[in-house]
């Protein structure tokens, strides 16, 4: 970028000094003054224009279909003012033909053509666009406040032209004009001048027709199928017709199915000829072909063969070629919405997005003021890629910017859109945008800028439309709780917007409003049933000074938490973060309409003013009562797993919790950090020890710890009991449990102790027996050999009386035929 900047100020300055092609100084003598005029080395600055404004091989064919939408715009415009320049009903059209024999590249149309001056004039003077001549030769024409505006020309046969010099070595432009009789040929390479003639091959009627000779390198863009593709991106909704010549599928002709003339002899395929099964007697056996018939079918041999004598008999047809037409999508945000469909609008979201899904919804405006422009954008059902882009400066996006319906970029730094809404798909198309003279990248203008914040401001109004419709009731196969349009798009990108309150400062207010949150007031398992941090407000209980917020892995380890026990049982309402962002969120966005949002897992808790005097005063009490077992724990633990133990405000069922401290992590954020792929491990391990064990004082266990502790202050009992309660408010608290093993070995000895057993006692494995000696005593197996003699198999008369023989009497097995061959085979075994 820094390097094609450096070059476009080079060109600009050398175009704008209006320097004369030539390579000889003028010398003019005054005096002792020596004056020259500057040289400009034609060749050189050629190649500046052409390999070093473009980055990219592909806007050659951008650039030449732009400049023929503008040479047919040209001839409209004239046939304002003279109605012979364009004869009614004339098909105006951009054609592209691919010759592979030749190695050429054909674009024509059927524009205004030009004449040998023009030729001159536009073609060889770099930087010369036959746009600003025509513009001021129109204004004088046209009437004032009359015709039609003319500014929606970007420029014919500027610098863009030669962005064609980027895949061809030779270039020919074959034109014609209605004020020249003539048809002239121009011709250039790019190591050279250029020359024309008149020409004499085919007229073209009027218009202009570009042939470029591709290099040896730039022979994939002989493929039709890759220009096409060029087409579709960057001139997808020029307003004229584009075709390309292609082969074309042969579709078969549908059989028409022969009719059956009653009595006519049906083959059944044994040779004898019958009607419905009976014999026609009056139907000759060997009917000869009438004389008629012949002829025709002589005819149709000969009309087969005049079409292609060449051909052989049983030899493949040649592929067919024709004109196909590209851009058959219209450009939908041209036209006013109150003449578009709900249809429309549907099939135009599928063709940008690329997708058979339906959008969302859609937000269709004209945008007025400093700069103008024209935007749709939809929000789409489900995201049209991964959403884990958001944070790359430099991306494409699902917002194209068009200048005058041509493609400009895909890619604008910062995105048109911030990176929390860059799951919207749409088009801006502008009149007034600036663009430089590859017209591949933007200048930074005041206009961008304005159009940045316009689309916001209308993606946002996009967003509160949905959340201003009534309830709508799903249908009876929808298996969907009744809901509003707005709760699907959360469903989706709650997450993202969440991301917009921590990167967008600017917006944070508006966004505010429009995020959602489970809390201990909704139903857990109803997706559609969230609150707004105004609902939150609204129902706040009087004296409330904070909003109170919990996160976690998920709803139920937040519901089920120690840290909302207090708050729920007095009647505060909790809000439950669930979702990654929901951390970072904390850390940037911490009050709401001047009431700040407090982390129920810090150390810094407070209640609202009249409950938590008295929840304090309750705690002071409990502290007082276990002041050594407080003392007891923080010795046992040690500065590392703990940076102090108190008695808690917030706890009524658990025994203990670990909070962390105002400016440290909590359990959430430790684990988002953990699950990063690059997290220092080393800077994972010291988060906990910035905890703060919190004791329920009024808790059996710790009732009965402190009994203990004052039997004995040095009790290893409780010492143990400490260790495992530290990794219990651990794993309750929703942090990770680092010392596995130490903690396998406390609940061991710990189980041990409630056995009644010694928790330091070995096991010692019990001698094994000597299997060499056998027992005297334990009677000799025999193996005896089993006579199936005279055990009945099930197969004979005695069978069915012997409860040791096999039933064979059932459904399955109820065949007096194979009860009669058994027989027979027993019986002549007997025999033998």
């Amino acid at each position: 970028m820094a390097r094609s900047s450096v070059f476009w100020r080079l060109s600009v300055a050398l175009l704008s000094t209006a320097l004369v092609c030539g390579v000889s100084p003028v010398r003019a003598d005054l005096g002792k003054v020596e004056t020259f005029q500057f040289q400009a080395e034609v060749t050189r600055l050629m190649d500046i224009l052409i390999h070093s404004l473009y980055s990219n091989r592909d806007v050659f064919l951008r650039e030449l279909i732009s400049n023929a939408n503008d040479a047919i715009d040209k001839i409209r415009f004239q046939a304002l003012t003279d109605s012979s320049a364009l004869v009614a009903g004339e098909d105006l059209h951009i054609k592209i033909k691919v010759d592979l024999s030749s190695r050429t590249i054909t674009v024509e149309d059927s524009g205004v053509g030009m004449t040998k001056q023009d030729m001159i004039n536009n073609l060889g003077t770099i930087a010369k666009s036959g746009t600003s001549a025509f513009l001021e030769q129109i204004s004088k024409d046209l009437e004032s406040g009359g015709g039609a505006d003319t500014a929606n020309l970007i420029g014919q046969f500027g610098v863009g032209f030669y962005s064609a010099f980027l895949v061809a070595d030779k270039i020919t432009v074959v034109s014609k004009n209605n004020n020249d009789p003539k048809q002239w040929r121009w011709s250039s390479k790019t190591n050279s001048g250029f020359t024309i003639k008149e020409d004499d091959s085919e007229p073209l009627g009027r218009g202009t027709k570009v042939i470029l000779e591709v290099k040896e390198d730039a022979a994939e863009y002989l493929d039709i199928g890759l220009l096409e593709e060029l087409i579709k991106r960057y001139s997808e909704f020029i307003v004229f017709p584009i075709y390309v010549y292609k082969e074309v599928p042969e579709v078969p002709e549908p059989e028409e199915p022969e009719e059956e003339e009653e009595g006519a002899v049906i083959d059944t395929g044994t040779g004898d000829e019958s009607t419905n099964g009976e014999v026609d007697a009056e139907t000759p056996e060997d009917e000869d072909v009438t004389d008629e018939e012949g002829a025709e079918q002589d005819d149709e041999e000969i009309i087969s063969e005049e079409e292609d004598p060449t051909r052989k008999e049983g030899e493949e047809a040649p592929p067919k070629y024709d004109w196909s037409l590209v851009n058959d999508v219209k450009p939908l945000w041209t036209r006013d919405p109150s003449e578009i469909s709900e249809e429309e609008y549907t099939s135009f979201f599928k063709s940008i997005a690329k997708t058979d899904e339906e959008p969302l919804t859609y937000i269709h405006f004209k945008a007025e003021g400093d700069v103008e422009f024209r935007g749709l954008l939809y929000i789409p059902k489900k995201p049209i890629r991964s959403l884990t882009h958001v944070e790359e400066k430099t991306r494409k996006d699902l917002v194209r910017l068009y200048v005058r319906r041509v493609l400009v970029t895909d890619t604008v730094e910062d995105g048109l859109l911030p990176a929390w809404l860059s799951m919207i798909v749409g088009i801006v198309d502008s009149d007034d945008l600036p663009i430089n003279v590859s017209r591949e990248t933007l200048q930074q203008s005041k206009s961008l800028t304005a159009i940045k914040k316009k689309l916001l401001r209308k993606a946002l109004e996009a967003i509160k439309i949905m959340m201003d419709k009534e309830p709508y009731e799903p249908e009876k196969d929808d298996p969907r709780k009744p809901g509003s349009q707005f709760l699907d798009f959360w469903k989706v990108y709650g997450a993202t917007l969440k991301m917009g309150l921590v990167q967008d400062v600017a917006n944070r207010d508006r966004l505010a409003k429009i995020v959602r949150f489970k809390s201990s007031k909704t139903a857990l398992r109803d997706p559609n049933d969230v609150i707004t941090l105004e609902d939150y407000m609204l129902r706040a209980k009087e004296g409330q000074d904070y909003i109170y917020v919990h996160s976690g892995e998920s709803l139920d380890a937040v519901k089920n938490s120690p840290f909302t026990e207090q708050l729920v049982d007095l009647g505060y309402e909790v809000i439950y973060l669930v979702d990654p962002v929901d951390e970072f969120l904390l850390q940037y966005y911490q009050e709401f309409q001047g009431t700040k949002l407090m982390a129920v897992a810090k150390d810094n808790f407070r209640l609202g003013s009249e409950d938590d005097e008295v929840i304090r005063t309750k705690a002071k009490r409990g502290r007082q009562s276990i002041k050594s077992l407080l003392t007891f724990m923080k010795e046992t633990l040690g500065s590392d797993k703990v940076s102090s133990v108190r008695a808690s405000m917030k706890l009524t069922r658990s025994a203990c919790a670990l909070s962390s401290e105002q400016f440290g992590y909590t359990a959430r954020m430790e684990t988002v950090m953990r699950a990063q792929a690059l997290a220092n491990p080393e800077k994972v391990q010291t988060v906990p020890k910035q905890k703060v064990m919190e004791v329920n004082p009024y808790h059996p266990i710790v009732e009965g710890l402190n009994m203990l502790i004052e039997r004995d202050p040095q009790s290893q009992k409780a010492a143990d009991i400490i260790n495992v309660l530290y990794d219990a408010a651990l794993v309750a608290s929703g942090y990770y449990l680092h010392d596995h093993t130490d903690h396998g070995i406390r609940i061991s000895k710990l189980m041990a102790q409630t056995l009644g057993m010694d928790p330091n006692a070995t096991f010692e494995e019990p001698p094994m027996p000597d299997m060499t000696k056998v027992d005297d005593d334990e009677p000799e197996k025999v193996e005896v050999p089993i006579d199936f003699g005279d055990i009945p198999m099930g197969f004979g008369d005695d069978a069915d009386d012997d409860d040791d023989g096999i039933d064979l009497e059932g459904d399955d097995f109820a065949n007096e035929e194979y009860d009669t061959e058994i027989e027979e085979e027993v019986a002549d075994k007997e025999e033998l």
